[in-house]
C-alpha cells in the first residue's frame, strides 16, 4: 500500500498569495513603477516627462498627490547640479530619493539647506532661524 498526502488548501492563504499580501511585514509590493522611473530618467535628461505620481519640465521634478511637493531641481542649466528640496516624509518621497541617489551621479546631488534646518520649539511657538535672528 503507498502512503499517499493529502494537502489541505486553505481558500484564505490561496487568495492570500496570487494577491501578494502573504509573506509578513516589510515584503510590500515597490512603491515606484517604470513609468515613474521614466519620469526621474527624463529629469535627468533635462526632458518633460508625466506619470500619475511624478511630473517633470526638466528644470523641476515634483510629486503630485493631496498635496503638490518640489522633490528636486536643476541648478544653473542644462548641465547643472541637482538640489533635493524635499524631507523624505513619505515611503513613495523615501522610494523616490532613493532611486535618485541610485542613478544620479553622486558628485552633482546637493541637499538644500533651506530645507534641512532644524527647528526650535519655545514655549509652544516654533523659531526657525529667521525667527531666531529676530530676537524670539
Amino acid at each position: 500500500m503507498t502512503n499517499i498526502k493529502i494537502k489541505k488548501i486553505d481558500p484564505l492563504s490561496e487568495r492570500l498569495d496570487k494577491a501578494g499580501l502573504r509573506g509578513g511585514f516589510g515584503k510590500s509590493k515597490p512603491t515606484l513603477n517604470k513609468k515613474d522611473k521614466q519620469v526621474i530618467d527624463a529629469f535627468y535628461k533635462g526632458k518633460e516627462a508625466s506619470s500619475n505620481k511624478l511630473t517633470s519640465d526638466g528644470k523641476t521634478l515634483v510629486i503630485m498627490g493631496l498635496g503638490r511637493q518640489n522633490i528636486a531641481k536643476r541648478d544653473k542649466g542644462e548641465f547643472g547640479d541637482f538640489k533635493i528640496t524635499a524631507k523624505p516624509s513619505g515611503r513613495t518621497t523615501q522610494s523616490i530619493l532613493r532611486y535618485i541617489k541610485k542613478t544620479f551621479p553622486t558628485d552633482r546631488i546637493k541637499k538644500d539647506a533651506t530645507k534641512m534646518v532644524k527647528k526650535k520649539n519655545r514655549g509652544g511657538l516654533l523659531v526657525t532661524p529667521k525667527l531666531a535672528k529676530r530676537g524670539y
